[in-house]
């Protein structure tokens, strides 16, 4: 679970700052819309170009709701 850090546009939808988020990663990680062969493992989608993995870099809009 994670809680919004601003306001934000996904799609037509606003997710205000502080929302509760609960991300559906099964359904984000084979989307064939987003991945080519969804089902084969390939963990350097998911880097960014500095080789970190994306939602830990410092622009993401999640932040941890402890």
């Amino acid at each position: 679970m994670r809680n919004a850090s601003k306001d934000t546009m996904i799609g037509s939808t606003m997710i205000k700052k502080d929302t509760m988020i609960f991300p559906l990663l099964y359904s984000m990680t084979v989307d064939e819309k987003t991945w080519e062969d969804p089902m084969e493992f390939r963990p350097e989608r998911h880097l960014n170009k500095d080789k970190v993995l994306l939602g830990l870099a410092k622009e993401n809009i999640f932040q941890d709701s402890a």
